[in-house]
């Protein structure tokens, strides 16, 4: 017991500066946005998919080092997020953006008291709903054919089994044995029971983005 009580923690093992290296590499693997800011929306820190949503100019901007919203109405809701959720503890859902295909929606949440000032956490929603590595890999997993995995990435498209047909040139007939051969493969009764299969796969980073992500503190 007293051997045990008496090792050293994992941050005297490695030292504050490799945790926060540690700690900013674990979010970049993260495949979902995250932004770390004040309650004026002064961004001290984001990850990889954060600067990738930034940098398309959508719903949600970085001006001058600040999280600002497009529009005039989701500004005002974001700034009082901001500062609610930095100085009053409270978690809000937005919704960013009226044209629902570039919509974009986030969580504002206070962030664990690290530091002396007040600090808002912003997770950004994902674009799709699996990471298509993640996809992939699943299909490896279960062998799945090239043609059972376009119809797996058509079903996911949110096509139906007529237009999965329409768009590979096949029988409708066809593509419904292909998706009973998939629901064998993984073994689930229906589509939407496949569907909760694909939502629950953890996020799998591309070593592409790995080689080529930049870090993770604000500029």
């Amino acid at each position: 017991m007293s051997a045990i009580m008496s090792q050293p923690s994992s941050t005297q093992r490695i030292g504050s500066s490799q945790l926060a290296d540690l700690l900013a590499a674990s979010m970049n693997e993260i495949d979902c946005g995250m932004l770390v800011c004040d309650e004026l929306g002064r961004v001290f820190a984001l990850n990889y998919v954060a600067r990738q949503e930034l940098a398309q100019a959508g719903p949600l901007q970085s001006v001058n080092g600040c999280l600002q919203a497009e529009s005039p109405a989701d500004k005002r809701a974001l700034a009082e997020a901001l500062r609610e959720a930095a100085t009053a503890d409270r978690r809000k859902l937005l919704s960013l953006g009226k044209k629902s295909a570039t919509r974009l929606f986030i969580s504002v949440m206070p962030m664990p008291a690290a530091s002396r000032e007040p600090l808002a956490l912003v997770m950004l929603g994902r674009r799709q709903a699996c990471p298509q590595l993640a996809l992939e890999l699943l299909a490896s997993q279960f062998e799945l054919t090239m043609s059972e995995r376009r119809v797996l990435n058509s079903l996911l498209a949110g096509l139906p089994p007529s237009a999965v047909a329409r768009s590979h040139g096949v029988a409708t007939s066809t593509v419904r044995s292909h998706i009973a051969a998939i629901r064998a493969k993984i073994g689930v009764r229906s589509i939407e029971e496949l569907f909760r299969v694909v939502a629950r796969l953890p996020p799998i980073t591309s070593a592409l983005r790995c080689a080529a992500r930049a870090p993770s503190t604000a500029s």
